[in-house]
């Protein structure tokens, strides 16, 4: 979240309108700079002509693959492998799942590649019983996990969040805490837990509540030794986010960790960035 912005003339500002007003003017600036032409209007950028039209409903015939395979660099082509965690899109229309499945039977014959129908999963935001007929895929609801985090198709919640405060008890469940210093207790928050929470928080905008639980945990892990035992606190838990230098433990506060995540991938956005989803 932007708590305060810095304005053209030199001043800053807290009101959220015109905070709001700025950052959207920054990133129209943005993508100007990174364009030769300005930005479409939603209606141009939908309009193709007949020559794309074809192109794209086309079906991908054996030496359009065979030509693609062969093009590739010499440690990029798949060869005789696996290829798991690939994501396919689609319309959701019958021809394009008839084309598709034209196209992957193709790809077998080229690369000796077997897709695995038993192991894939289709998703469908109607009925997805015709297509899951049509290409052999059982199909499944979202949301589902997909490299460690929920693959979703609305806003992350706190229930969503269950398998990251899971992953943390069970870290703490299985330390000594209470026979460890607290300089000890300290590391294994900076290298084991906070970094479990990185990776979520690279990826989504975590929901207060769950930020606000881990760091609960944190706190009583470092006092006490333990997730559930509440103990005084020696100094207060925002004194441990300062760096050491001002007197602090130099711990990294998850809501800013966040914030700043959440910013890069508006950065990649808004700079083309050409893969936003292995990053």
């Amino acid at each position: 979240m932007i708590r305060r912005a810095l304005l053209d003339d030199g001043s800053t500002s807290d009101d959220p309108t015109i905070i709001k007003q700025h950052a959207v003017h920054y990133y129209q600036k943005l993508l100007n700079a990174n364009s030769n032409n300005p930005i479409p209007s939603a209606s141009a950028a939908f309009c193709l002509t007949e020559a794309d039209q074809h192109f794209l409903s086309s079906a991908v015939s054996a030496d359009d693959i065979e030509k693609a395979l062969h093009s590739m660099k010499p440690l990029s082509s798949p060869g005789p492998a696996f290829a798991d965690d690939l994501i396919i899109f689609m319309d959701g229309q019958a021809s394009s799942a008839h084309a598709l499945r034209v196209l992957l039977s193709q790809f077998t014959k080229e690369s000796v590649l077997n897709i695995n129908a038993q192991k894939s999963q289709l998703f469908h935001l109607g009925d997805p019983s015709a297509l899951s007929s049509l290409l052999g895929i059982p199909a499944c609801s979202l949301p589902v996990k997909h490299l460690g985090l929920p693959l979703i198709s609305s806003y992350l919640t706190h229930q969503m969040c269950n398998p990251l405060v899971d992953k943390v008890h069970k870290c703490l469940s299985t330390w000594m805490g209470s026979l460890l210093s607290k300089a000890g207790r300290l590391e294994l928050i900076r290298s084991v837990l906070l970094s479990l929470s990185y990776y979520w928080t690279a990826s989504f905008s975590l929901p207060k509540r769950t930020i606000k639980l881990l760091e609960k945990l944190f706190r009583n892990f470092l006092w006490a030794g333990e997730a559930g035992v509440h103990k005084i606190h020696a100094v207060k838990w925002e004194s441990i986010y300062a760096p050491k230098d001002e007197g602090g433990l130099g711990l990294k506060r998850l809501v800013d960790w966040n914030a700043a995540a959440m910013g890069l991938r508006s950065w990649e956005i808004a700079s083309n960035h050409p893969s936003l989803w292995a990053t």
